[in-house]
């Protein structure tokens, strides 16, 4: 009931938070779509379709992924602001026209917290701290892990938009996981790294077997040991000593 209170009251999407979601989708979809104005002829019209197929799944990615982690902030006693990453989107952009669209990076931005007095008031750390931020963060990728799995789920249709929808998502949750400045990533790195390498291990393994394989309950539970087994691989190899940051 607190939480819904603290939803009606504080969950919206500022003007400038708007402009950089659709600022990133479009140039984001842009990229995704670069190879798909056509076959060997460019043919504007089919990408201008293709175009816009790609435009809804990113902005309904980005809608979802951003919306989690403000309400996941709101339930921690913190306001969260989505902030676009200028630097990732035109290097995005870059790498795309000099690869011809074979190779491609994706700006998905970052999130950013405020505490909240009253929310905050009596909490352990009153503050701002890392660990409350990654688990902020990490809500939006695995957001469009979920996501990726309910399109999958309904993919024994065959719809081409519907295999679209499901790579789209998980190349939103793997690029923002990466440990990159404006990146979801980073802010989870410093969190915990324990922590980031079961995320970043959890929804590459995830991402992995719904692409490869048919089973969708099989693909999250195998997505479950694969982090596993890289946390462990973590600690037994690179570093024995690291612990959570709460």
């Amino acid at each position: 009931m607190v939480l819904g209170g603290r939803i009606k009251e504080y969950f919206r999407f500022e003007r400038k938070e708007v402009t950089g979601i659709l600022v990133s989708v479009i140039l984001i979809a842009f990229i995704l779509s670069f190879k798909e104005w056509g076959g060997e002829k460019f043919d504007i019209a089919v990408g201008l379709v293709n175009l816009a197929v790609a435009f809804l799944i990113v902005f309904l990615g980005f809608l979802v992924h951003v919306s989690a982690q403000k309400i996941n902030a709101l339930r921690l006693g913190y306001v969260a602001e989505f902030q676009y990453s200028m630097y990732g989107l035109i290097g995005g952009l870059i790498l795309c026209f000099a690869s011809n669209g074979y190779l491609f990076f994706l700006g998905t931005g970052e999130v950013r917290i405020r505490h909240m007095l009253r929310m905050r008031l009596g909490t352990f750390r009153y503050g701002l701290n890392y660990w409350e931020y990654a688990k902020i963060s990490f809500v939006g990728p695995m957001a469009n892990i979920f996501l990726a799995v309910f399109f999958k789920f309904f993919y024994a249709t065959g719809s081409p938009i519907l295999e679209k929808a499901v790579l789209i998502n998980i190349f939103i949750a793997i690029f923002s996981m990466l440990p990159i400045p404006f990146n979801d990533g980073l802010n989870i790195f410093f969190g915990s790294k324990p922590f980031y390498v079961f995320g970043f291990g959890t929804i590459l393994g995830i991402s992995l077997s719904l692409i490869f394989m048919e089973g969708i309950l099989l693909s999250i539970m195998l997505g479950l040991f694969i982090g596993v087994l890289i946390v462990f691989l973590f600690f037994v190899i690179f570093d024995k000593g690291l612990e959570i940051n709460y």
